[in-house]
Order: structure tokens, then sequence, then C-alpha cells
């Protein structure tokens, strides 16, 4: 018979495995088809999804050879010491897996918006996430001494406040989370586009907002749960940072996702400015008539930005979400370009933005 922690593990795994993995398929998937190869932020999600599965594979070891999902004083010695050393591995491993995902998804950043400010403020939201991780790391390391006492009990030792490191470590998370999500929205809302096209914008950035959500679950847990009865407290714990690291690679995935979307047929009027059958994908966004002298610059950077003509300015707004669509149309109303590999290839113009369509 299936015991409660192991099904517990079981039905968690069924649902967040498939959903990384399908993840990253897809990206894969859209990366050939678009025929750019692949990218740092690629090869960054990639091992976010290694790590979760090493990171599950620890999960498994827990629950099936040590004590996961009951208490400690219930376990005997072997179980109990199984259970701890599975444990204080995994941090390390959540640490980088979460470090890869954020990091991925601030590239992503760096691709798609030129404006200086904006551009230093991700970089310093990236240096902040790196010593976040360093803290991680040194905090796993040096929180108990000497180091076995993690794991072993009998000998001499002391650790730190276990229970205040957990739910720092948690409300710290949530919100880098939190600041990862809101830091582009600022720049799309300052964009002439129509208040829907927008909350579409929005809402495909803001699916960062699952980790946070996450995070407050998992912050909740660890300020109930006793610190130092870690076998009971590890099940659903991990569970969490497994629907976080799967999360984390979803987010960082979706936007790149434009290649996969279906292609929907429409109709148009037999005039040369409208092309036939333009490709519908995440945040494609459908240009109105630009007025001639429009520049960017106007909505999204400073005012004094060189001026682009009409035909540059359609092409420049279109670049302005990670995947506006698969078709570009220079001199037209409309104009679409497949996904953020399309323009980061390009080189920078005086507007602040690649100037190539890939």
């Amino acid at each position: 018979m299936v015991s409660q922690p192991k099904a517990a593990w079981i039905v968690a795994a069924c649902i967040l495995f498939p959903t990384s993995t399908i993840s990253v398929a897809l990206r894969v998937l859209a990366i050939r088809l678009r025929g750019t190869g692949f990218k740092l932020r690629d090869y960054l999600v990639f091992f976010a999804y290694l790590s979760q599965i090493v990171y599950m594979i620890h999960i498994s070891i827990g629950v099936t050879l040590g004590g996961y999902g009951y208490h400690m004083e219930d376990l005997p010695d072997t179980k109990a010491i199984i259970s701890l050393k599975t444990y204080f591995s995994q941090e390390f491993i959540w640490a980088t897996g979460t470090l890869a995902f954020r990091i991925s998804i601030l590239l992503l950043y760096l691709e798609i918006f030129r404006l200086t400010s904006f551009r230093w403020a991700v970089i310093g939201t990236g240096t902040v996430v790196f010593f976040w991780w360093v803290a991680c790391i040194i905090t796993i390391c040096a929180l108990c001494r000497p180091t076995s006492f993690n794991w072993d009990r009998t000998i001499d030792g002391t650790c730190g406040n276990v229970a205040f490191v957990y739910v720092f470590t948690a409300a710290l998370n949530m919100a880098i989370d939190i600041w990862v999500v809101f830091l582009p929205l600022p720049m799309i809302w300052k964009l002439q586009l129509s208040t829907a096209r927008k909350w579409s914008l929005t809402a495909s950035f803001a699916l960062g907002l699952c980790t946070a959500g996450i995070n407050l679950g998992r912050l909740i847990y660890d300020t109930y749960c006793p610190a130092l009865d870690v076998s009971y407290c590890a099940l659903i714990s991990c569970i969490l940072v497994v629907a976080e690291l799967a999360g984390g690679i979803l987010v960082a995935t979706v936007p790149t996702l434009g290649p996969l979307l279906p292609k929907k047929e429409r109709e148009w009027s037999d005039t040369p400015d409208k092309p036939q059958g333009v490709l519908r994908t995440i945040g494609s966004i459908p240009l109105r008539n630009i007025k001639k002298g429009y520049t960017l610059g106007a909505s999204l950077f400073s005012q004094t930005e060189t001026k682009v003509n009409s035909e540059e300015a359609s092409i420049e707004l279109a670049t302005q979400g990670a995947d506006m669509g698969r078709e570009a149309a220079p001199g037209r109303a409309w104009a679409r370009v497949d996904s953020i590999d399309d323009i980061s290839t390009r080189k920078p113009t005086s507007s602040g933005l690649n100037d190539n369509l890939g």
C-alpha cells in the first residue's frame, strides 16, 4: 500500500514534471522553427530544468529511503540521517536552479527593451539576484557548524536560527519574484497601443506572479511548520520548490513561443498596405496608421531621440513585445516580427532599439 507522503509526491510529480517538460520541448521547437540557434537565456532554462529533475530525484530518495512526511521523532536513525542529508543537498540545487531561470528572464528583458535607464535597472536586478544566490550558498554552508551537524545530531555542534532563516529566505525570494515581474510593466504601458493590447503584453510578463504566489504559500507553511522537524516539513516544502522551478521555467518560456501559434487567415481589402494572412502570436501588435515623423521616443524613449520616418517607426513599434508576430511589412500600416530572436541580432540605432528584423 502506498503511504500518504508517497501518494502526495507521486501526484505532485505527475503534474509538475510534465508542465516543465512540455514548456522546454515547446521552447526547443520554437527555436528550431525560428532558425536562430540557442542563446544563453535558452541554456539557462535548460539548466533550470535539469536542476528540477535532480531536485525531484532527491525528493524521491527522501520519500522512499528517508522519512519525508514523517516526524523526526518517529524515524529510526538511518532514515533520519538520509532525510537530513537529502534535504541539505537539495537547498544548493534549489538556489542554483532559481538563479538560472531568473537570469534567463532578465536576459529576455535586455533583448526586448533598449532604453538605457531600463537596461541598467535590469542589470542591477541581475546583480541583486546573483548576490542573493551567493548569500544562499554561504548561509546553507554556515548555518550549522560543523557542516556534518546538519545531518548528524549526535555530534557536538550548533545551528543558527533555522526558523528565521527559512522565513526570511522565503520572504526575500517572493519579493524578488514580484520585482522581476513588475520591472518591464512601466515600459509596456508607455507604448502607444490600445489598452487591450497593453493588457495582453502585461499578462504575458505577469505570469511570474505564479512563482511569487508559490513562494507566499511556502512562506506561510515555513512560518507554522516546526523548523527542527525537518523530515515532516520537507515534503510539502520541497513540493512547493518543484512548483516554483516549474513556474519559473514556464514564465521564462511563454514569451518565446510565438512561432508555434497557428496562422489565422483573415480577409483584407485589395490594397497594398494590408498583407494577406498575418500570423497572430503572443503579444502581436496590429499597428494603426502612424503619423509621419512619429518616433518611438514619443511614447517609450526620451524626446531627444533621433526621429525615424513612418516606415521605420512601424517596424520599431512592432518589436516591442517578446513575440510580435511573424511577418514584417516595411512601409505599411502593419508590421510584425516573429519573436524576440528576430530583433536580438539587430544593431542598436539612435532610437535605442535594434534595427534588423532577423
